[in-house]
């Protein structure tokens, strides 16, 4: 049997696990979630998503550490709750991963529109977004196929890349005098909630790097990557949200734009708005790296435990990678950008998302508690109290998303959500009839 090339080390699963969240569309997500706000409140809100998430990351970070071959989430969750619900909310991650990444891709066409429009640039003018989507689709497709080794340093260079060029680019839009954000706090409890919760949308899918466990050096690998890549995407956030000048009525425009990142730095010149544009194209990049890596593992995952169908589990012979989940990686991205150019709606997706990601962020949470005798027994541990933080996080994941949920809960988002819980109970519903024919009569 083929097997994975241990070759992913620290810096790498930092990179995949950071570019997977810093993509184009938080910057739409930012002006969603504390556009209104004022600085002090914006940047609180930032910081209280990240310590969340930071507790997140050290419950994925000993999840991994005792279960290293759980197949990630549905490993996780299935040691804690059994299989019914980890496999409910396992294939409803999956679909979490799929509408993000159409999210992604909407974003990214209108990015490269927006540009070509007021830049003049000629190739971005004559070539659609959605010709570049799947131009960069096959070449990160042939690029993951190759050598996840070869992936993973391009990884690197990217998100670090993009990320010191996005650090540099706010400090200097924050010396710049005409866009210093004006004085003054004006904090609401029930907007500062609100952004908070709309908030964990910008560390969505960083820890999907859990299913490339596989492929890093040594067990530890994970559990140091997941915390350091929070921490390093909570600084940049704070900095790029001091930058912005939230101390007003953020216009219609922005709160309805898949650009506002564009719009703003239109007042810098077309110096400002070519960094800026450079910066989205760049984030776009990682998060699609990054998504080839991740949900292809994901994929062969499910189909390891018969999730997926046993073909997904096919390890290619010479490059020791998952060939078959990489190519329904590629297939299904380039549905969904085609699916997602017809719709022409960027809230809705990123609510769902939003909602979905704290489900399972509860449950995991939920899961160390549940488990926090085998964790104590366990001789890594980030801090001996890591499981009452669990349940303390879990219990303010639960809250945060009726607070998400409520408001967002028009016909169409509720109707979305109504449809893929049912759909994805259906088909686990098959899977165990077809698996074992007396489930369906003892269920």
């Amino acid at each position: 049997m083929t097997t994975f090339k241990k070759s992913l080390n620290t810096t790498t699963m930092v990179a995949t696990s950071t570019g997977m969240a810093l993509s184009s569309s938080i910057f739409p997500a930012v002006i969603l979630a504390v556009g209104e706000l004022d600085r002090f409140t914006a940047i609180s809100a930032i910081l209280v998503a990240g310590i969340l998430n930071f507790t997140i990351a050290i419950n994925f970070a000993n999840l991994a550490r005792m279960f290293p071959h759980a197949q990630g989430i549905k490993g996780y969750l299935h040691e804690a709750f059994g299989e019914k619900c980890s496999s409910f909310f396992s294939l409803l991650y999956l679909l979490l991963t799929w509408v993000a990444g159409a999210l992604e891709i909407y974003i990214f066409s209108h990015v490269t529109s927006y540009l070509g429009q007021h830049l003049s640039i000629p190739l971005f003018s004559s070539i659609p977004g959605i010709g570049w989507t799947v131009f960069f689709l096959c070449l990160f497709f042939l690029m993951n196929l190759w050598d996840v080794e070869v992936a993973g340093k391009w990884q690197s260079v990217i998100t670090y890349g993009m990320l010191t060029l996005l650090v540099f680019y706010s400090m200097y839009v924050f010396l710049h005098p005409a866009d210093h954000p004006g004085p003054g706090v004006d904090f609401k409890w029930s907007p500062f909630i609100m952004a908070a919760g709309v908030s964990l949308y910008l560390f969505r899918g960083f820890e999907w790097v859990v299913h490339m466990e596989r492929e890093a050096k040594n067990t530890k690998v994970i559990a140091r990557a997941l915390p350091l890549s929070v921490i390093l995407l909570t600084g940049v956030y704070v900095v790029y949200v001091s930058t912005l000048p939230l101390n007003h009525q953020v216009s219609e425009q922005l709160l309805s734009s898949p650009v506002p990142h564009l719009i703003l730095s239109r007042s810098l010149g077309w110096i400002g708005l070519a960094t800026m544009g450079f910066i989205s194209f760049m984030a776009t990049l990682t998060t699609y790296n990054a998504t080839m890596m991740g949900i292809s593992r994901m994929i062969y995952d499910l189909a390891e435990v018969k999730l997926l169908p046993k073909m997904f589990t096919r390890v290619h012979g010479k490059f020791r990678t998952p060939w078959v989940a990489i190519v329904a990686t590629f297939f299904i991205q380039l549905i969904f950008a085609i699916l997602v150019s017809i719709t022409q709606n960027f809230q809705i997706p990123m609510l769902m998302a939003t909602i979905i990601q704290g489900m399972v962020y509860a449950l995991s949470g939920a899961a160390i508690w549940k488990l926090r005798n085998e964790i104590l027994r366990n001789k890594f541990l980030w801090f001996r109290w890591s499981p009452y933080v669990a349940v303390i996080s879990m219990l303010i994941f639960i809250y945060l998303a009726f607070i998400v949920i409520l408001p967002s809960l028009n016909a169409n988002v509720g109707f979305a959500l109504a449809a893929v819980g049912l759909l994805t109970l259906l088909y686990i519903i098959k899977i165990r009839s077809t698996l074992d024919p007396k489930a369906s009569k003892q269920g």
